[in-house]
């Protein structure tokens, strides 16, 4: 089986390069440091999971799983913020469960990739066995 793909969005270069580093062994990585790449990205690869900053220099995290939820439905995206408590932030969690404050513990981080990616799989897996005997 292929490796969970992972694309990280994250402005922070220095950000960028440690999720890469902490991941890359068990995932493949793609990192931005925009929406626009990450929109670029999710139109021209599959991925298993998108860790996104919710703070991006041309929108934010929310938008971004906005836009790729019909593109992209077994996509698992999980946002990573310095400020978890916010009303809009509260609501993503509400939405997506997967919401995780800065600074945050790298094996939480892990156990949250390693989660999203097998239920994103599972997901992809339905969604084909469903095409497969002509269902929904």
């Amino acid at each position: 089986m292929d490796r969970p793909r992972v694309l990280i969005v994250e402005d922070e270069a220095s950000v960028r390069m440690t999720l890469e580093a902490l991941l890359s062994d068990t995932y493949s990585v793609v990192s931005v440091g925009t929406a626009a790449s990450a929109r670029w990205n999710l139109v021209h690869q599959e991925f298993d999971v998108l860790i996104t900053d919710y703070s991006l220099p041309d929108g934010n995290g929310a938008e971004l799983i906005s836009s790729m939820e019909l593109s992209a439905p077994e996509l698992i995206a999980i946002v990573v913020t310095g400020y978890p408590d916010a009303p809009d932030v509260r609501a993503l969690r509400r939405n997506s469960g997967m919401v995780l404050g800065k600074p945050y513990d790298p094996e939480v981080l892990l156990a949250y990739v390693r989660n999203a990616a097998q239920f994103a799989r599972l997901r992809r897996a339905r969604k084909r066995l469903q095409g497969a005997v002509g269902g929904g």
